[in-house]
């Protein structure tokens, strides 16, 4: 992944370049050299976070209840009811995308590997 300041260093044409030339069949030499980039070492693993699913639903549940006291702080202000509205919309948004990748990731039965999609 490109960050920061590399992001910079990237040039219109070799975005180009990279584009026309993605269908085109790799050369041995281009293969020798993908697998010997560092970038691809199989012994250096990126390490990932993975949250569980209560630690997810504890944010959920802090994030509203700090709603609740912002809320509760002035009930009659555009923006504050703004703000709530906004902020109960993206997590409505986030909740369904947690439980999409929630049921996703669960095996429903044995033979769903094997079946043809």
């Amino acid at each position: 992944m490109i960050e920061g300041s590399e992001l910079e260093d990237v040039a219109i044409e070799d975005l180009v370049e990279l584009v026309a030339t993605h269908d085109d069949p790799l050369s041995n030499e281009d293969l020798i050299e993908l697998q010997n980039n560092p970038i691809y070492d199989e012994g250096e693993q990126v390490e990932e976070k993975v949250s569980s699913s209560r630690e997810i639903q504890n944010a959920f549940s802090k994030i509203y209840s700090g709603l609740d006291i912002l809320h509760s702080i002035d009930n009659n202000d555009d923006l504050v009811l703004t703000v709530c509205q906004t902020i109960k919309t993206v997590l409505g948004v986030m909740n369904v995308f947690y439980k999409n990748l929630k049921k996703n990731a669960t095996q429903k039965t044995i033979d769903v590997f094997f079946r043809e999609k």
